[in-house]
């Protein structure tokens, strides 16, 4: 009897030890300058599992790569995330609240959706910069490589933003979707360099 139950507490131990080990961990990968998440200072190497706000000061960086589901992710100076990895059936794993963020997704995961309190941006295997301005309390976004599906979270109506082009909500560009606008090369050659760290 003694025997059956330690080994039904071994069987749920693994269990859950699998469950845990299987969750997505962010790597802090690179840092320039002020980084926190939850009052504790980031140097490069730490690892982030837990659901918390990652915060840059001014003139600061952090760049976190997700291995399990193939995203690197930069946040650009004064910007906030709230990053909640503790489950993977978790809706809102990113939660963009300001600031500016790079978002580059490679290999064949592609998972999860970042959001901001405007819109929902749909990860496609892309490469793109969001900026949130919360004072304003609006979001756009331009697209590198791939195509994003941008969802309005207030009336869920969509609009894909492809390659090349330009979306946005809120404040300036008004209540409804804005987009998708074509942007000249020369303007993308000039942002496509933003929040990479090499």
């Amino acid at each position: 009897m003694k025997m059956t139950i330690l080994l039904q507490s071994i069987s749920i131990l693994l269990l859950l030890t699998t469950n845990v080990m299987a969750l997505p961990v962010a790597t802090i990968e690179r840092i320039k300058g002020k980084v926190i998440f939850e009052d504790k200072a980031l140097v490069s190497g730490d690892l982030v599992t837990k659901n918390g706000l990652l915060s840059t000061g001014p003139k600061s960086f952090v760049k976190l790569v997700i291995k399990e589901w193939g995203n690197t992710i930069t946040l650009g100076p004064n910007s906030k995330m709230q990053l909640d990895l503790t489950k993977k059936t978790t809706k809102k794993k990113y939660q963009f609240l300001s600031g500016s963020c790079r978002w580059r997704t490679t290999g064949k995961m592609k998972k999860g959706k970042i959001f901001t309190r405007r819109v929902a941006i749909g990860v496609r295997g892309t490469d793109y910069l969001l900026k949130h301005n919360d004072l304003l309390n609006e979001s756009e976004i331009i697209v590198f490589d791939g195509e994003v599906e941008m969802q309005n979270v207030s009336n869920q109506k969509v609009l894909r933003v492809k390659k090349g082009q330009w979306g946005g909500l809120g404040g300036r560009f008004g209540e409804s979707l804005k987009g998708p606008i074509d942007l000249p090369k020369k303007f993308i050659g000039n942002y496509e360099k933003a929040l990479l760290f090499q």
